[in-house]
């Protein structure tokens, strides 16, 4: 999966123009994170379709980063996230962001070390892996 990172002003209806445009090309969000500092909205999406969420945002001209992201499923269990940091943790491998996807039970995570991170996930965790 592709993160798409990028900023719009802190503004009423500014991540909207995103959030409407991308459904207008049949483009499903799966997660969506965001934050204000500074009069700036910093946003992360995550889609179905990243080659055409790409057209799409850059007919709104906005500018943005990528960053393959892993999809992890976790188990409804106390504990369950800090064990997983935990593990990246102790091979060194910085967590980027982590928000969840819009299904129940599953985390967007993105690391400085994305391939020795998907060789740490357990095969009780589940990994997207692709472009779109």
């Amino acid at each position: 999966m592709i993160e798409f990172r990028f900023r719009v002003r802190d503004k009423p209806g500014a991540l909207g123009k995103v959030t409407e445009a991308l459904p207008g090309e049949g483009i499903n969000i799966l997660a969506i994170a965001g934050r204000v500092a500074y009069r700036s909205g910093t946003n992360r999406i995550v889609t179905d379709a990243a080659d055409r969420a790409r057209s799409v945002l850059d007919c709104l001209r906005i500018r943005f980063e990528e960053k393959e992201a892993l999809v992890i499923r976790l188990a409804d269990i106390p504990g369950e996230l800090a064990s997983i940091l935990r593990d990246l943790e102790n091979h060194l491998i910085n967590v980027e962001s982590v928000y969840p996807t819009s299904t129940g039970g599953q985390l967007v995570v993105t690391v400085d070390k994305t391939e020795e991170a998907r060789r740490l996930l357990p095969l009780t965790w589940e990994c997207s892996r692709g472009s779109s």
